[in-house]
């Protein structure tokens, strides 16, 4: 994924309505910009939306900073979220305070606008770095995963709910989002920001290697079977979905055995 416009949706709170505007245009060459002027919406359009990064000022009106840091932190829709504060407060102290709420970044004003756009993308290619390498320990080590115990709770109970429904052919996206407690949007943007997966292209993506590993291990074990065994009631569209995954049949496996 690239940093071209739209890739990403930032969400900018600041009650300045000048330094809003200009965060604003700036970033807006790049990202998908929202706005808030308060930490009560902000709060709000973080939870409607979630979205990739949120910019946050510390002092603000009713909500501040570090309070909208802490009820985004405290909630599991919203805790994966990198969060950027922005602050005239320049002493260790409320450094220190800020990073330990659960900011991932600290800029003091002012700034030069560059190194919040820099501090921006970098944040966003760890994250899909991070996401890379969080799958493939997903799908093969998940007791290795390398990732923030919220996140790997996360990811774990996800994983947990589709491998205990992986046989059933009335499993659904629907069912997942039910059984984690979370709207269709929250859980397809949380997952997709944490390992770029959509909620159905995952269970699909754990099905075609759970088959992989079946193929491999068992050798008189036959395609239907597994198609059957997967939840796929059509064993030629299970293979049409194995082949668009791996770039081979699933019936190589056979004739790989048969020679």
């Amino acid at each position: 994924m690239n940093d071209s416009k739209n890739d990403y949706t930032i969400l900018i709170v600041e009650d300045n309505p000048e330094l809003l505007n200009y965060i604003e245009e700036n970033l807006n060459e790049k990202y998908h910009c929202l706005t808030a002027d308060c930490g009560e919406k902000g709060l709000q359009i973080a939870r409607d939306t979630i979205p990739d990064i949120i910019i946050t000022d510390w002092v603000m009106p009713g909500m501040s900073g570090v309070e909208l840091v802490e009820c985004l932190k405290r909630e599991m829709d919203t805790d994966h979220i990198p969060i950027v504060m922005l602050t005239a407060k320049d002493d260790i102290r409320h450094k220190l305070n800020g990073l330990g709420k659960g900011a991932d970044e600290y800029i003091t004003k002012p700034f030069d606008i560059e190194e919040l756009v820099l501090r921006c993308s970098n944040i966003l290619k760890t994250r899909d770095a991070l996401r890379r390498k969080v799958v493939a320990e997903l799908m093969l080590k998940p007791a290795n995963l390398q990732v923030e115990d919220k996140e790997q709770a996360f990811l774990l109970q996800v994983k947990g709910i589709i491998e205990e429904n992986i046989s059933d052919p009335t499993f659904s996206v629907v069912k997942l989002q039910d059984l984690m407690g979370m709207s269709r949007m929250v859980l397809h943007r949380k997952l997709r920001t944490l390992i770029g997966f959509s909620a159905i292209n995952l269970i699909k993506a754990m099905k075609m290697e759970r088959a992989r590993e079946i193929l491999e291990r068992s050798k008189d074990i036959g395609v239907a079977e597994v198609a059957y065994d997967l939840g796929y009631s059509d064993p030629s569209y299970f293979s049409k979905c194995y082949k668009q995954y791996f770039g081979s049949s699933p019936s190589s496996y056979e004739m790989r055995d048969e020679s």
